[in-house]
């Protein structure tokens, strides 16, 4: 063994852009950087490394990883054995690089922290008798350097051939920090800005992302560097910031999530109501189950609100050929993709009829669930998911599919829980959504006699949830967008596109205890939206988000509950 700093130390920095919850994730941008730049950038201010080394694995997807790399000029490993052996890959690259002192670096973890690392280099020179160091908490809390482990190359060896299942080699290292008797682990202290309260700190889903971009907005608007011991500061000072994404589950070594796709029906005739709630709902289940997420659908604004929130996507649909043939680089939905996946949710309008043998075309003994509809065809689903309430007549049969619904079900979006708890000031009157050209300008006509501050929104508006916290008064057919006006102290006014969302739309004011406010032509406008807009609105009850409640469900269903 050699001593000192002739001990060679390497950074290896782990990445595959191939994740299931969150594809991509490295290359992410918080603030100014992506995920691995912040990362790299951070390893390159060590005084203490000889070398820094991106390591990751020979696919197709990963190359934007290789290409970064050289445009940055830095050490890449491209490994080309078993995608999934992590332990391999890693020997191996201690090995070429000729690596006494390993560091193996998480790059999902932006807040690495260059002088914790240099520490961590200096003690494990200064310690020959350890196999590799550990962390554990002290006075001030757990250690926060998250995504970081260090060990020797002899120990990285041991426990690679002591790795005799592919559970132990998928993952980093295990058996080097289960087995104590085998391995030398000796404890160090690192300084103490580093300690703290407990709290994630790598990004594995959406909600990660945000709380990390979170961070970076509030430490630059302090004027402080993102880095891990202002951080720490910043959720010391302001905890509220954890709950961003405290709710999200840490995946055990061995789990066997349920792999899920979504059917949607979205753009064009259909809007973005169905999927926006379940890109929520999407969300809500890889960030608390651990379930990765995979999409169908067949309109190109459609796949690229998917695509931005980190989840695959199919092209296709259920029931009804595809709008048109897919982009050049999404798949379809053919059979062989179907059946990759163990559980199906199914939410296409009821404006459309699913026909007869729909689920034929899906994976055999999966479950199945539909939302927000209960017709003949559905029979064949396991649960009927209602986001709200629902007031249509419903198709029942003796051993039907369960049903979840009512209020404590509404599915709000992260956008709409965000508005609600910023400060608003009421500046629209009325903001109008409605898929009749002709009746929206005839409403702004009338604001305009009126003296109404009118905003119309048509398509789909990215700052939909900003405007509608800034409306007194919402008119639109029924649908989600109703619970989220609810939520934003907007009153409802529907205008319907059928005698279905009218019949919703009387049930949702009976569930709130609201007064029915309908409008079925032009001159019911000024006689029903001018007292509510000039003389004040009658009392908005609150609302919380039930996707949790739903996820729950789901969980059951699946036999998985949490």
């Amino acid at each position: 063994m050699t001593a000192g700093r002739e001990q060679r130390a390497v950074a290896f920095v782990v990445a595959r852009l191939s994740s299931s919850r969150l594809p991509g994730k490295q290359l992410r941008r918080v603030g100014s950087k992506s995920i691995i730049e912040w990362i790299m950038h951070s390893l390159a201010a060590c005084a203490e490394l000889d070398q820094i080394v991106l390591a990751t694995v020979a696919e197709p997807e990963n190359e934007p990883l290789r290409t970064l790399a050289e445009a940055n000029g830095w050490a890449c490993f491209w490994y080309a054995g078993e995608v999934d052996d992590v332990v391999g890959r890693l020997v191996s690259a201690a090995t070429e690089y000729a690596a006494d002192v390993c560091l193996l670096i998480s790059a999902d973890c932006p807040l690495v922290h260059g002088p914790s690392v240099d520490e961590l280099v200096r003690q494990m020179r200064s310690l020959p008798e350890a196999d590799c160091l550990v962390m554990p908490a002290g006075d001030a809390g757990a250690c926060l350097l998250q995504g970081v482990q260090i060990a020797r190359r002899s120990a990285w060896q041991a426990a690679a051939d002591a790795s005799d299942r592919p559970e132990l080699r998928e993952h980093q290292f295990p058996v080097l920090y289960r087995d104590r008797a085998r391995f030398r682990h000796v404890p160090v202290t690192l300084d103490r800005s580093v300690y703290g309260a407990y709290h994630r700190l790598s990004v594995d889903t959406w909600a990660d992302l945000e709380f990390m971009q979170a961070l970076h907005d509030r430490l630059a608007g302090q004027g402080q560097p993102f880095a891990l011991p202002h951080a720490n500061a910043l959720l010391t000072a302001e905890p509220a910031l954890r709950a961003l994404n405290a709710h999200v589950h840490q995946r055990a070594l061995v789990e066997s999530p349920r792999r899920v796709l979504m059917i949607v029906d979205a753009g064009g005739q259909f809007g973005f109501g169905h999927l926006m709630r379940c890109r929520e709902l999407a969300g809500q289940l890889v960030e608390r189950l651990g379930w990765p997420v995979t999409f169908v659908v067949d309109d190109a604004t459609a796949a690229d609100l998917v695509r931005e929130t980190g989840f695959r996507l199919l092209w296709g649909a259920i029931s009804r050929q595809p709008s048109g043939p897919p982009p050049a680089d999404i798949d379809c939905a053919d059979s062989a993709a179907l059946a990759r996946h163990d559980f199906v949710l199914v939410d296409v309008s009821v404006r459309r009829t699913l026909q007869t043998g729909w689920r034929d075309s899906l994976a055999t003994g999966v479950p199945v669930v539909v939302m927000d509809r209960e017709d003949g065809a559905v029979a064949e689903a396991d649960l009927i998911v209602y986001p709200g309430v629902s007031g249509r007549t419903r198709v029942r049969g003796p051993g039907g599919p369960a049903v979840i619904e009512g209020i404590e079900h509404v599915i709000l979006r992260r956008e709409v829980r965000r508005a609600q708890s910023a400060v608003v000031v009421k500046d629209i009157d009325l903001l109008v959504y409605l898929y009749d050209r002709a009746a929206s300008r005839a409403i702004e006509g009338l604001g305009r006699h009126r003296g109404w501050r009118v905003v119309v929104s048509e398509g789909f508006d990215r700052a939909f949830a900003t405007t509608m916290a800034r409306s007194r008064v919402f008119l639109s057919g029924f649908g989600q967008s109703f619970y989220e006006a609810v939520a934003l102290s907007s009153y409802p006014v529907v205008w319907p596109l059928s005698a279905a969302h009218a019949a919703d739309a009387d049930a949702f004011y009976r569930a709130f205890g609201m007064p029915p406010t309908q409008i079925t032509e032009i001159d019911d406008a000024a006689r029903l939206l001018s007292p509510l807009i000039e003389q004040g609105l009658p009392d908005i009850p609150g609302i919380v988000d039930g996707t949790p409640r739903i996820a729950a469900r789901l969980a059951v269903l699946a036999g998985d509950p949490q």
